[in-house]
């Protein structure tokens, strides 16, 4: 997640933009014992940031926590 928030802020200072999405990917299967079976497969996520206020780094990584752990789940 701090790796994500450094990304998101680098993001920000150089297109300026304050709503930006960052694609990555999630494990797509949450037992370890279906894993083997049916293999791992991946699943594309959009995780969308919100840097609109000036937020401070903790700020924004508190922001980039809730937002990882709402899709992740």
């Amino acid at each position: 997640m701090t790796l994500l928030t450094a990304f998101v802020a680098l993001l920000h200072r150089y297109t300026g933009q304050e709503d930006i999405i960052v694609g990555t990917v999630s494990a797509g299967r949450k037992q370890s014992e279906v894993q083997g079976l049916l293999g791992c497969f991946q699943n594309p996520l959009a995780l969308r940031m919100d840097v609109s206020g000036n937020p401070t780094f903790r700020e924004l990584l508190a922001r980039a926590r809730k937002v990882t752990l709402a899709r992740c789940q």
